[in-house]
């Protein structure tokens, strides 16, 4: 908790304007995997990388950092090669 996180990925193709991540909870410590027993889908960030269009794909890496705490959860995506801060949108999962 309140521990920054912080990791680069890349878009898959060339014509690639935005990315996406599924993100899960889990009661568990340390979960391996998304499917393990605890594990809940919680939402969906979605990273717009457009304004970053004129680089080529191998430039385009976003850097995401997470911060979790408490009660909310902190999100910054930058374009790694401009260091130009992008929009990126969690929407979260309806509870059933």
């Amino acid at each position: 908790m309140d521990e920054l996180v912080t990791h680069t990925f890349y878009p898959l193709y060339e014509d690639q304007k935005e990315v996406a991540f599924n993100i899960y909870s889990s009661t568990s410590k340390n979960p391996t995997y998304v499917t393990d027993t605890g594990c809940n889908l919680i939402g969906k960030l979605t990273v717009d990388l457009s304004d970053a269009m004129d680089l080529p794909r191998s430039e385009r890496a976003v850097r995401l950092s997470f911060v979790f705490g408490e009660v909310q959860i902190k999100v910054m995506a930058v374009v790694a090669k401009t260091g130009n801060l992008v929009t990126a949108r969690l929407d979260f999962t309806p509870v059933t």
